[in-house]
This record gives structure tokens, sequence and C-alpha cells, in this order.
């Protein structure tokens, strides 16, 4: 039976691609919620710590500089300019020539939140269009061999809205909280659970 589905998959790429992309459009207002909610986690109960990047006592062979708390992040500044531009006091390996590592970002904070939430629904609606279409009700079991068997749903992934979900920035532009001011998305949170519809980025 696996087989049949691999085959339903593969002469369907076409539709699952529209029908995922669909289901994000339709989701998008429970992504600007979620994402919203997850911003604010980082916002309290106090603003973190701003970093700045110093490179003072850099060897001749590594760039990679180190990170001096410089007083606290602005509530004043957007959404993008806190994912893009603000450290969050980690650092990752840069297997890069002459830099050691590279300080890490709220971007990267965010990624597993962004990542997780658009693979997850990739994966809903694959099971669903399944289910409905060759009138299953698939198991666990059999959609993780289904899963494996078909690379992990690559092809069908780098095909949709979702392969943008690797960078939280595209997704806040996705979502229409790009230009959002640190502060509003504080007042949004704290105010009640229902946020203002935000004028959709086409």
């Amino acid at each position: 039976m696996v087989k049949e589905y691999i085959d339903f998959i593969n002469n369907h790429y076409a539709r699952l691609v529209y029908e995922i992309n669909r289901e994000v459009d339709d989701r998008l207002e429970e992504l600007r919620n979620g994402f919203i909610k997850e911003i604010y986690n980082y916002l309290t109960p106090d603003m973190p710590v701003h970093y700045e990047e110093d490179h003072t006592y850099d060897p001749p062979y590594d760039c990679s500089g180190e990170l001096v708390e410089a007083g606290k992040i602005s509530a004043d500044i957007t959404v993008n300019e806190f994912l893009e531009e603000e450290y969050n006091g980690d650092k990752h390996a840069s297997y890069c020539s002459g830099c050691g590592f590279f300080h890490d970002t709220y971007s990267d904070s965010l990624q597993s939140f962004t990542l997780e939430y658009g693979v997850g629904l990739m994966h809903r609606k694959i099971r669903e269009i399944l289910d409905k279409e060759l009138k299953v009700e698939l198991s666990d079991e059999e959609f993780e061999e289904i899963y494996r068997e078909m690379g992990c749903f690559d092809e069908i992934y780098v095909g949709t809205k979702i392969y943008d979900f690797f960078c939280p920035e595209i997704v806040a532009q996705m979502c229409g909280i790009d230009k959002l001011k640190l502060s509003e998305v504080i007042q949004l949170t704290e105010k009640s659970d229902d946020f203002i519809i935000v004028e959709e980025v086409i």
C-alpha cells in the first residue's frame, strides 16, 4: 500500500504544492499570532541585553570578535531589526577560514519556531490529502515510512512557501509583522488574545 501512496504523491506534485501554499495563506493569521507570542517571550519580563560586536582583541588569524553588553534592546526597533540585527548572546562555528564562529541573532533563535510550524503544516496537509483522495486513514507508522521513502518530502518542500520558513525575517514579512515595533508586540500580547489584523504584504 505504501507504494500506492508514493505513486500518488509523485503523480500529483503540482497539486500538493498548490494545496500546501493555499493552506499557508489560510493560516496566516494563526501564524502571525503565534509568531508575535514567540517574539514576546524574548521581551519579558525585561527587555533583553543589547550586544555589540567588538573586534578590539581579535588575533591576526581570527576575526570572530566578541560580544559586549551595551544596555538593553530598545522597544522602539522593529521586528525585522530585532531579528536581523540583535544578537542573542550565542554563537556557532563558522567553518570559514579566518573566522572561528558567528554570533547568533534572534533570527537564529526563532528559526526553530518558523520551521516547525511550516513543516508541521506541510506534513498535515499531505496526510490529509492522501486520506481523502485514497479513502484511507494512514497510521503514524505508514506516514513515517512514506516520509522516509520520499526523502523527507524535500522535493515538495522546496516547491512551497514552506521553503522560506528557514528565514524568520521572510515569515515576519509574509505575516505583515516585520514593521511592528517591539513595543507594539508587547502591547498586542498583553492587551488581549485577539491581535490586530496587520495588512498582509503581497
